[in-house]
């Protein structure tokens, strides 16, 4: 598995503006721009609050998904389509019930409501390949209490990060 960052941008000779760009490769997959920020207008349209660079985290992520699911195609695991197709029905469901109609989805996203399901059904598939490949990746990994408390005695308490007290209880 290999792993490459370059910025590309694919614009039209006799324009200047950018049509979209390539952000990151990993195995054979690119991560655009355009996906960064559609997850980023989603989560913006969800009402999720982020506290650091939301567009960096996403990219975090998208890199991770990436490597699970290039690993996952290396290994043969599937994913069931029926199960991404009422994912992707029942996302897109969401959104109408979210904004109000099929119209203001398609007016916010810019697209048309096959566009946005398909671009759904892209999501919601390498999600379900990294969750599959997540699973593979820990399926035989188990730590018994012991070892966990082993792990954490052995940490240095300089390495340890402080945690301001919320609550005090006595009895």
């Amino acid at each position: 598995c290999f792993l490459i960052f370059f910025s590309l941008s694919l614009g039209v000779q006799a324009q200047t503006n950018v049509i979209d760009e390539v952000i990151a490769i990993v195995g054979d997959n690119a991560i655009l721009r355009s996906e960064i920020e559609r997850q980023y207008q989603q989560m913006l349209m969800e009402g999720v609050n982020y506290s650091g660079d939301l567009k960096c985290h996403l990219l975090e992520q998208s890199l991770v998904a990436k490597l699970m699911v290039n690993q996952a195609v290396l290994d043969s695991i599937t994913v069931n389509e029926v199960q991404v197709n009422n994912e992707a029905e029942s996302r897109v469901n969401y959104f109408v019930n979210q904004i109000g109609s099929k119209e203001k989805v398609e007016e916010y996203f810019g697209k048309s409501m096959m566009q946005i399901k398909n671009d759904q059904k892209v999501a919601i598939r390498e999600q379900m390949f990294a969750q599959k490949m997540n699973s593979e990746i820990t399926k035989d990994i188990a730590a018994t209490p012991s070892e966990v408390r082993y792990f954490y005695k052995n940490i240095p308490t300089d390495s340890l990060p402080m945690i301001a007290t919320k609550y005090e209880i006595k009895q």
